[in-house]
C-alpha cells in the first residue's frame, strides 16, 4: 500500500457499508466515496490531467471533500490546496506559482477569481458522471501535496510532500494512538494546512469516520463543543487557544466520547493542562510538535497533577529522528543548545522550484538528510526535546505558520508607510499575536485603514493585532533590522506614552501598593514595567518575599517573568485556580553521629552551655576550606567601616550590641572540625561580644588619622579568628571627635553576609533607643539561621544540578587575565593582597541607569555584560566565565528578609561572545542567563565545582563580581539621634581578582587583587577598559559584541595571557600498596572519605578524585588520629599516603 489513495481502496473493499464521513444528518459510506473518487479521477483525466500535474483543490468542507481529494490523488495528480477563506490575491499567487492548470472546486465557488488560463471543474459535475477510471501506475517517490505557507519575500512558498512521507506519518499516528473502526475524528481544518492530511487520511487508515465541521464554524468554541458531543467524536485535534475556549463550556466538560485530545500548531501554555484536567474529561491530552516540512517531530502526554512553567514541553521523538546540530551541522553534546534538525522518511522533499532555499533547509549530513527547523533547542538527559526559541523570523499565529516578510511586504504597500517590521508577541496567557512596527512619512495611516488594506490581501490570522509607529527602525551593524532591539524599544516607548491605569481588583491594589513601597515611587499603575521603573533583583526579591507573607507563592525572579502588576496578578490568580500556591515550610531537626557528637564535646569550651548543633551549609564548608587551606592569607576575614555621628553613650551602645548577639544565634556559633567526619556549627546559649573602644581624639591631622586606621585594620585582620570560639565577630569603636566615632565591624564571612550587617545595625540602634528611653525595643520577629540550614537541606536539587551540568558542558577552563595562571586553589598570603577603588562618576551612572530603564535591563546585568566583554577582550576568548556572588534568601522561607546569617552563593556566569551578535540582543541574553542562573541558585558552588568537565584542583573562574545591593528602608541609616554612614569595606576572597560593585549615588568598583598575578598598573588598565565598555553601552553607539571587545584591546596594553599549564601525568602502573602501619591507617581513612576500595599509596589526593569538601573531612579526621599534615600539603604533588603518613 504505497500511496495515500490506496487507504480508501482497502476500506471500500473490506467494509464498503461503513460510514466514512458525516456532516449534520447526512453521511456517506466507504463504498460510495470510493466509487465517487473513481469518477473524479476519470473526469480529471478527461480534462487532460496527467500523473505529476499540479491540480488546485478549492473546496469548502463538505461530503464532497473526500471523493475530490482521493480522486485527485488517484489520477496521479499533485494536490495544491487553496482555502476558500483566502483573499483572491493570495489564491491567485499560489495557483500561478504552482503552475496548476486545473482547479477542482465546487459549483458555489466557480465564480471566484482565478489566474488567466486556469480551467475550473466542479466536483459535483465529476462525481455525477459515469465515466470509468483506469488505475495509473505511479513511481514509489510520487508527490502527493504542495502546501503553501507564507514566504519571507512576500510570496507564499510551497512545501512538497510525497505519498511515502505522508503515509509514514499516518502509520506512526495509528501505531502510537490506535484508532479502531467506528472511531470518529473531527474534521475542522482549513484546506491549506497539513492538518488536512491528519484529519482525512488517519480516520480512513483506521476505518473510522470523519465528522465534518460545516463551513464557518471551525473557529467557534461553543459550536465545536456541540459538534463533538453530538457527533460522538473520539479524536480531536485543535490549537491550544481554541481548546482553552472550548474548556469554558459546561457542555464540553460533560463529554464522554473523547479518547484523545491533541494540541498542535502552537506552543501549549503551561496552565492549559491543569485547566483541562480540572474539568474531569476522561480523554488523554497530548502536545504534538511538527512543521509543514516535518509533520511529527515530537509529542508529550500531559498528566493530571503535573504543573508546567511557561509552556508544556514538546516532549520525546515521534515519527522523525531529532538531532541538535551546531552551525557546521555537527552534533552538539547532550544538553547543549543548537538547531533542531529532523530526519526520517516523513520529511518533505523540499520547496517547490526554490532550489537555494531547499538546499539551505534540507541538508545532507553525516547521519543522512535532515530538515533544519530553525528552532533553537537542546535534548535533555532523559531524551526530551526542549525548544528555546526561533533562529529565524517565522512565528505561529493561531496555529498557522506566518513568514513575517509576507506581512511586511503588504504593509509597505499602504500609502505613507516607509518601513514595516512584523513580529510575534505572546500575551499573559501564552497565546501569540502579531504586532507591526512602522515608520511613516507624514501623518501615519489609521489602524482601521491598515487593516482594511491587509484584509483584502492576507488571511485574517496574518493581519496584525496592533500597530506601533516609530521614528526609526533599529538596525544591526550590517544594516538589518534588529528584531531583538525592536521588542525592547516597543516596551520602552509604550511605557513612556502609556496613561496611568489604576488597579482594578483588590489583589492589583495590594500589589501596586507593595511595588510603590519597595521601588520608592509615588504610585504604580497595573501596566507599568518593573525594570522601566528602575527595579533591580534585590527589589524584586523584596516584592516576592513580602508578597509571600500573604501566601501569594511568588519566586525570587517573578518580576522578570511577569514584569507588570497586571501580569503578576494574573499569574497569582492562575496559580490560585490550579491550587499551585506552594506549601508551608516546617523546620526539621538535625542528627549527628555519636562519634561526631563526642568529638564536638571534646572541643567545646562550655559543653553545658550548648544550645543546638547543626551542619554547615555547602557554601560555609567552601569558605572554611579556603580559610584552613591558606590560614596566612586572611581570606574571608571581612571588615566594614562606618561613621557614627551624634551624641553616643558607648556603654549603652555596647549593651545594645550584646542584645544583638543574644537575638541572633549565628553570632553565638563556633565551628567544630577536628575529629568530625562532617564539620558542625555549635550555638552557645551565651556568647560575650568582643568590644574595644579606642580614643583617637588627639589626632587631628587627617593623613595621620588615616594611617592609624589602616594600621589598626591590618592588625585586626592579621588576628583572624579561632573557629572553636564564639563569636566569630567583634567590634571596635574609635572616637575621632566630640560627637563622631568610627565603627569597625569585623567578622568571618562564614557567619554573615552584607545584608545581615545592616539588619544588625538597625537592631543595635533600636536597642540603644529603647534602653535610653526605658522602653522595650520594637523589632520584627526573626528566625534562627538553623531554619535556613533546614530549609536548604529539604530542597530538591536534581533539576538545578542538571541545569549546571548543561550550562557548563564543554567548559574549557577558567578565563585568565593576569600575568600568570594560578595552578591550584591556594591564595597568596595577606601582604600580597592589595585593593583599589574606581568611582565611575555620577554622569556615567545616570547614563547607564537611563539606558537600563529604557531597555528594561538591570544595572547588574549591564555591569556583568561589561565585565564579560573585558575579560573576553583581554584573554582573546569567545567563551568566558566569571563568578557572580548572589544573595540566596529563599522567598519561600517566610521572614527570610529579616534573618541574620550567611545567605549567599557564588554562581559561574558563562557567557558567549559572538563578535557578530548585536549588542542589544546580547545584553538581553546576559540578563536571561542571569535570571536562569538565579532560578537554579540553590545549588551551591562547591557542588557545581565538581563538574565532570573540570579537572580536580582547578577553579571554574579566576575573577569574581560582587554586586552589593544594600537594603534600604529598614532604619539603619539614622535612629535615636545617631546617623550612620557606610564608608568602606575590606576583605579578600580566594580569587585573584575580585570586583565589588556599589551603586550608592554613583557606580563604584572596589578591586581586591592578588599581587602574584596583577600589579597596580595592570589593574588600572583593566578597570579603565571596564569604564570604556560601560560608556560605550550607555551611549548606545556600539552595535555589536565584537566592537565592544575591540574597545578592550585598545584600552589594555597588548600582552600574551599565559595558558594554564597541564597537570603532569604520573606514569601509569600497578597501584602501590601502603606498607607501614601508619600508611595502612591513613590509606583506610582515604578509602573511607573518597569512597574507593583501594588507595595507591603514591597517588596524589587530587589524582584519586579528591575535592575541597573531601579534603576538609579527611584532614579533620586525620588530625584527630595524630597525623599532622595540613590542607595545603594535601593539595600538592607530595599529597600522597606515603608522604603524608610521616607527618
Amino acid at each position: 500500500m504505497p500511496f495515500l489513495h490506496d487507504l480508501l481502496t482497502a476500506q471500500a473493499q473490506g467494509t464498503p457499508q461503513a460510514t466514512a464521513a458525516v456532516l449534520g444528518e447526512a453521511s456517506t459510506a466507504y463504498g460510495e466515496v470510493d466509487a465517487a473518487a473513481d469518477r473524479v479521477a476519470a473526469g480529471l483525466a478527461g480534462h487532460g490531467v496527467r500523473p505529476g500535474d499540479r491540480v488546485g483543490l478549492h473546496l469548502s468542507r463538505s461530503l464532497d471533500l473526500l471523493p475530490a481529494l482521493f480522486g485527485l490523488l488517484r489520477c496521479g495528480a499533485v494536490c495544491v490546496p487553496v482555502d476558500p477563506e483566502d483573499p483572491d490575491e493570495r489564491r491567485s499567487a499560489i495557483l500561478e506559482f504552482s503552475q496548476a492548470q486545473v482547479v477542482l472546486t465546487e459549483r458555489a465557488l466557480l465564480g471566484a477569481r482565478y489566474p488567466a488560463g486556469v480551467r475550473t471543474v466542479a466536483v459535483e459535475d465529476l462525481a455525477e458522471a459515469t465515466t470509468g477510471f483506469v488505475r495509473v501506475d505511479l513511481p514509489e517517490d510520487a508527490l502527493a501535496f504542495v502546501f503553501y505557507t507564507s514566504g519571507s519575500t512576500g510570496t507564499p512558498k510551497g512545501v512538497v510532500l510525497s505519498h511515502r512521507a505522508l503515509l509514514s506519518g499516518q502509520r506512526w499516528l495509528q501505531s502510537t494512538f490506535p484508532l479502531e473502526p467506528g472511531d470518529r475524528h473531527l474534521l475542522r481544518t482549513t484546506l491549506s494546512i497539513t492538518n488536512l492530511v491528519r484529519e482525512v487520511f488517519w480516520p480512513v487508515l483506521s476505518g473510522g469516520t470523519a465528522v465534518i465541521v460545516p463551513p464557518g464554524e471551525h473557529k467557534d468554541p461553543d459550536r465545536l463543543v456541540s459538534l463533538v458531543n453530538s457527533g460522538r467524536v473520539t479524536t480531536l485535534m485543535v490549537v491550544p487557544a481554541l481548546l482553552s475556549g472550548m474548556l469554558d463550556s459546561a457542555e464540553f466538560t460533560a463529554n464522554t466520547s473523547l479518547k484523545y485530545v491533541f494540541c498542535s500548531s502552537d506552543g501549549m501554555p503551561g496552565d492549559l493542562p491543569e485547566k483541562y484536567f480540572a474539568t474531569g474529561l476522561p480523554a488523554r491530552l497530548f502536545n504534538v510538535y511538527g512543521l509543514t516540512e516535518a509533520l511529527y517531530g515530537a509529542y508529550w502526554e500531559c498528566l493530571p497533577g503535573t504543573a508546567y512553567e511557561g509552556f508544556v514541553p514538546v516532549g520525546f521523538p515521534a515519527e522523525l529522528t531529532p538531532r541538535v546540530l551546531d552551525e557546521q551541522l555537527r552534533e552538539v553534546p547532550q544538553g547543549q543548545t543548537g538547531e533542531l534538525c529532523l530526519s526520517g522518511v516523513g520529511i518533505a522533499e523540499g520547496y517547490d522550484r526554490l532550489p537555494e532555499l531547499t538546499a539551505a533547509k534540507f541538508t545532507d549530513t553525516a547521519q543522512g538528510r535532515v530538515f533544519r527547523t530553525g528552532d533553537l533547542s537542546r535534548i535533555a538527559s532523559d531524551g526530551r526535546i526542549e525548544l528555546l526559541g526561533r533562529l529565524d523570523d517565522q512565528v505561529k499565529i493561531a496555529g498557522y505558520r506566518v513568514e513575517l516578510g509576507e506581512v511586511e511586504a503588504r504593509l509597505k504597500e499602504v500609502p505613507g508607510v516607509t518601513g514595516a517590521v512584523a513580529s510575534g508577541r505572546r500575551g499573559v496567557g501564552g497565546h501569540q499575536r502579531l504586532v507591526a512596527h512602522l515608520t511613516c512619512a507624514g501623518t501615519p495611516p489609521t489602524a482601521a485603514r491598515l487593516r482594511e488594506h491587509l484584509a483584502g490581501r492576507l488571511p485574517e490570522y496574518m493581519v496584525p493585532a496592533s500597530f506601533l509607529v516609530l521614528d526609526a527602525l533599529p538596525l544591526t551593524h550590517n544594516g538589518k533590522v534588529d528584531r531583538q532591539a525592536l521588542s525592547e524599544l516597543e516596551g520602552s516607548r509604550l511605557e513612556l506614552v502609556e496613561d496611568y491605569t489604576a488597579p482594578r481588583t483588590e489583589l492589583e491594589t495590594s500589589l501596586c501598593q507593595l511595588w510603590a513601597e519597595v521601588l520608592s515611587v509615588p504610585r504604580v499603575g497595573v501596566h507599568d514595567n518593573f525594570l522601566a521603573l528602575g527595579g533591580d533583583s534585590i527589589q524584586g526579591f523584596m516584592i516576592s518575599a513580602r508578597a509571600n507573607r500573604e501566601g501569594l507563592g511568588l519566586t525570587a525572579t517573578q518580576v522578570f517573568a511577569t514584569p507588570t502588576v497586571a501580569e503578576m496578578a494574573a499569574h497569582i490568580e492562575g496559580a490560585r485556580r490550579s491550587g499551585a500556591q506552594g506549601t508551608d515550610f516546617t523546620p526539621t531537626g538535625f542528627a549527628t553521629t555519636h562519634e561526631d557528637h563526642e568529638a564536638m564535646l571534646r572541643l567545646a569550651e562550655d559543653p553545658a552551655g550548648i544550645e543546638k548543633v547543626y551542619p554547615l551549609t555547602e557554601m560555609q564548608k567552601g569558605m572554611l576550606f579556603h580559610s584552613l587551606l591558606d590560614p596566612d592569607s586572611g581570606v574571608y576575614v571581612e571588615q566594614f567601616l562606618y561613621t557614627l555621628t551624634g551624641e553616643l553613650d558607648l556603654e549603652v551602645y555596647r549593651r545594645a550590641w550584646q542584645q544583638v548577639v543574644d537575638r541572633h544565634e549565628i553570632l553565638r556559633i563556633w565551628i567544630a572540625t577536628r575529629g568530625l567526619a562532617n564539620p558542625v556549627q555549635v550555638v552557645q546559649r551565651q556568647a560575650e561580644l568582643e568590644w574595644v573602644v579606642l580614643d583617637w581624639t588627639d589626632t587631628e591631622d587627617p593623613a595621620e588619622l588615616r594611617a592609624r586606621l589602616v594600621a589598626h585594620l591590618a592588625e585586626d585582620r592579621a588576628r583572624g579568628y579561632t573557629y572553636e570560639h564564639a563569636p566569630l565577630f567583634r567590634l571596635t569603636v574609635i572616637r575621632t571627635g566630640p560627637a563622631r566615632c568610627q565603627l569597625v565591624m569585623s567578622y568571618h564571612h562564614l557567619i554573615l553576609d552584607v545584608w545581615s550587617l545592616f539588619l544588625m545595625l538597625r537592631d543595635s540602634l533600636e536597642n540603644y533607643r529603647a534602653e535610653r528611653d526605658g522602653v522595650s525595643a520594637e523589632l520584627p520577629t526573626t528566625r534562627p539561621f538553623s531554619d535556613y540550614v533546614s530549609y536548604v537541606g529539604q530542597q530538591d536539587t536534581d533539576s538545578a544540578r542538571d541545569y549546571w551540568l548543561a550550562h557548563l558542558a564543554g567548559f574549557q577552563g577558567p578565563t585568565s587575565i593576569g600575568s600568570a595562571v594560578p595552578q591550584g586553589l591556594s591564595a597568596s598570603r595577606q601582604d600580597m593582597h592589595a585593593a583599589a577603588r574606581y568611582p565611575m562618576g555620577e554622569q556615567l551612572t545616570e547614563q547607564l541607569t537611563a539606558y537600563g530603564r529604557a531597555n528594561q535591563l538591570t544595572l547588574n546585568s549591564l555591569v556583568q555584560a561589561a565585565w564579560a566583554a573585558v575579560i573576553g577582550g583581554i584573554s582573546g576568548r569567545q567563551d568566558v566565565c566569571f563568578g557572580m556572588t548572589i544573595t540566596h534568601r529563599p522567598v519561600a522561607l517566610p521572614g527570610v528578609e529579616e534573618m541574620v546569617g550567611i545567605f549567599v552563593n557564588i554562581l559561574p556566569m558563562r557567557l558567549p561572545l559572538d563578535p557578530e551578535q548585536s549588542l542589544g540582543a546580547w545584553l538581553r541574553q546576559v540578563q536571561r542567563t542571569q535570571v536562569d542562573a538565579r532560578a537554579n541558585d540553590h545549588y551551591p558552588l562547591p557542588l557545581i565545582q565538581q563538574h565532570p568537565d573540570l579537572p580536580s584542583g582547578r577553579p571554574l573562574f579566576e575573577s569574581l563580581l560582587i554586586f552589593e545591593n544594600i537594603p534600604h528602608g529598614i532604619g539603619w541609616e539614622a535612629h535615636a539621634g545617631v546617623a550612620v554612614r557606610h564608608e568602606e569595606n575590606f576583605g579578600w576572597t580566594n580569587y585573584p581578582f575580585t570586583v565589588g560593585v556599589t551603586a550608592e549615588g554613583q557606580l563604584s568598583f572596589q578591586v581586591e587583587y592578588d599581587t602574584a598575578y596583577f600589579d597596580a598598573a595592570s589593574v588600572d588598565a583593566v578597570m579603565g577598559a571596564l569604564r570604556e565598555v560601560l560608556a560605550a553601552i550607555a551611549s548606545g553607539g556600539t552595535d555589536s559584541v565584537g566592537k565592544l571587545t575591540g574597545l578592550v584591546a585598545e584600552a589594555v596594553p597588548g600582552r600574551e595571557v599565559p595558558a594554564p599549564q597541564p597537570v603532569p601525568a604520573r606514569q601509569a602502573g600497578e597501584p602501590v600498596a601502603p606498607q607501614t602501619p601508619r600508611e595502612v591507617e591513613l590509606a583506610a581513612l582515604w578509602s573511607e572519605v573518597l569512597g574507593v576500595a583501594q588507595v595507591d599509596a603514591q597517588a596524589p589526593f587530587l589524582e584519586l578524585g579528591g575535592s575541597s569538601l573531601a579534603a576538609l573531612k579527611l584532614v579533620a579526621l586525620a588530625q584527630e588520629r595524630g597525623f599532622a599534615f595540613t590542607l595545603r600539603e594535601l593539595f600538592t604533588e607530595d599529597g600522597t599516603v606515603r608522604q603524608l603518613a610521616t607527618r
